[in-house]
């Protein structure tokens, strides 16, 4: 039987985005590193050097900058591939330029002093797809609308999760039905704007209806967007209006 997952939240300094240790929740267990964002590196790779755990891969919800800062450094120290939604691949060359300046210029500098390269291995998630974690296959469902690759990533599994103030909050700690990551698709009570590059208003109404359909298999299902606190898709049916457009 393979051991269950547990996941750490890390939170970024830019933007308040969420990044997430997905892992396997035994000493030197295989893990997968979700939205690693700006400055977010050292406190991941304290987590993993305490558990021992082994890095197989990062993925991104989304290709903006404030979700993928620090994914080539990661992936290059590790020799590991980014897995990201084919439609936001090109992000990759250059993901500052991704986002107007007004959410850029506070870290320009600091962007332009460490450099950025493309990740050499950059693995492109088909609409449907899976990622390998371990003995476990977490199932991905790319819907555009804020970007054009927006996907969720899906562990349909128990996952433990470290209590993280701000994400956490009322939750309980073992998520029996699964975890699934919604990037700046869907939060709780809303969703991710359409307003910037790469957004479209239509595809993201198209979006929502076929991520009706998917919360409402999983409902139990516990939601972790890319900014702020965690919910469940049961939840969101009920409450988040924009599902029932």
């Amino acid at each position: 039987m393979s051991s269950p997952l547990a996941v750490r939240f890390v939170v970024s300094p830019f933007l308040q985005a969420t990044c997430c240790v997905l892992h396997e929740d035994q000493q030197g267990g295989a893990a997968l590193i979700i939205d690693p964002g700006f400055d977010v590196a050292p406190t991941v790779q304290a987590y993993l050097d305490a558990g021992e755990l082994e890095p197989v891969g990062l993925a991104v919800t989304h290709g903006h900058l404030d979700h993928v800062a620090d994914a080539a450094r990661l992936a290059a120290d590790w020799d590991v591939p980014v897995h990201v939604g084919r439609g936001d691949s090109y992000r990759l060359d250059c993901p500052i330029d991704q986002l107007p300046d007004a959410f850029t210029g506070a870290i320009r500098p600091v962007w332009e002093q460490l450099g950025w390269q493309r990740p050499a291995q950059v693995r492109e998630l088909a609409e449907e797809d899976t990622i390998q974690l371990g003995a476990h296959r977490l199932t991905t469902t790319t819907l555009p609308g804020h970007t054009e690759g927006s996907t969720i990533i899906c562990a349909d599994t128990p996952v433990r999760a470290v209590p993280a103030g701000g994400i956490t909050d009322g939750l309980a700690e073992l998520h029996e039905h699964g975890i699934a990551f919604t990037g700046d698709i869907l939060f709780r009570g809303s969703i991710g704007r359409t307003d910037l590059p790469g957004g479209s208003s239509d595809d993201m109404l198209a979006s929502l209806r076929r991520l009706r359909a998917l919360a409402e298999q999983r409902r139990a299902m516990t939601i972790v967007p890319g900014h702020g606190p965690a919910s469940a898709f049961g939840r969101e049916l009920t409450d988040n209006r924009f599902l029932s457009l």
